[in-house]
Order: C-alpha cells, then sequence, then structure tokens
C-alpha cells in the first residue's frame, strides 16, 4: 500500500494538477463571476464541494463551470471555437 501511495504522489504532473483548479478562490470567483461571495459559498455547499480552506478553497474547474452555469455564465468551451493542445 505504500509503494502505491508513494508512486501515485510521484506520477502526478504538477502543472495538469494546477491546471485542474482556477488560479484564485472563492472571493475572486464571486467578482469574475459578478455574485456575492455569500451566493457563491451557498452554491459550493448546495453542490456538496468540499471546501478545506474555507473562502481561500481553489475550485477545480468543473465546480466552477457548475457554479457558472448555475449562475447562468456560459462556459468557456461553449464560446471557444478551438482549445490549446500539450505539444509537451
Amino acid at each position: 500500500q505504500a509503494f502505491a501511495l508513494l508512486e501515485a504522489v510521484t506520477s502526478l504532473d504538477a502543472s495538469e494538477v494546477d491546471d485542474a483548479y482556477v488560479s484564485f478562490g472563492l472571493d475572486g470567483c464571486a467578482r469574475r463571476l459578478e455574485a456575492d461571495l455569500a451566493e457563491v459559498f451557498a452554491l459550493c455547499v448546495d453542490n456538496n464541494f468540499a471546501l478545506p480552506h474555507g473562502v481561500e478553497t481553489r475550485l477545480r474547474r468543473d465546480q466552477f463551470d457548475t457554479i457558472a452555469r448555475t449562475l447562468g455564465w456560459r462556459s468557456d468551451e461553449a464560446r471557444l471555437p478551438f482549445k490549446y493542445e500539450d505539444f509537451g
């Protein structure tokens, strides 16, 4: 079990993990979505999102998209005609 845990931790690509999360906390989410922090926090609780650092928690991109859609915003993927690919 220890080897499996060590393998899982060392095989993660730090840039992929960082890309999976938005670069701001709930306060930044609220500002970008033009909503109150309390409303964004309540939506996180309603959707059972884990908030281990409270309002400083960085949401996963799919969680942010869920909040944005709930508030009436279109996802970035619906607006962009293409996606960047990883050529590395």
